[in-house]
């Protein structure tokens, strides 16, 4: 897929905008904001694998599995983070 087809822009600010809302999360202690680690929750990340997978469902439905695959693998690793962090810096 060339150029920003509106898929590529639907997937890259999915991923884009959930990545942000939760580094937000991780990093709120070295912010001046440290409320921000509400979006460290369990909840933030389920809303969030929920949400993903909905976007992933349509996107299978309609035939842009290369898109689904992106914010599948994206999902996954965005979990994989934040279960490492838990593991390793229960305190956070």
């Amino acid at each position: 897929m060339g150029g920003d087809t509106p898929v590529k822009l639907l997937t890259d600010s999915w991923i884009g905008g959930w990545t942000l809302l939760l580094a937000a999360g991780l990093l709120a202690e070295m912010t001046p904001w440290p409320g921000l680690r509400a979006f460290r929750a369990h909840g933030v990340y389920g809303n969030m694998l929920v949400a993903s997978s909905a976007v992933v469902l349509f996107l299978i439905l309609v035939g842009l599995s290369r898109a689904a695959t992106e914010i599948t693998i994206w999902a996954i690793l965005a979990c994989v983070i934040k279960h490492l962090v838990d593991m390793y810096h229960p305190e956070l």
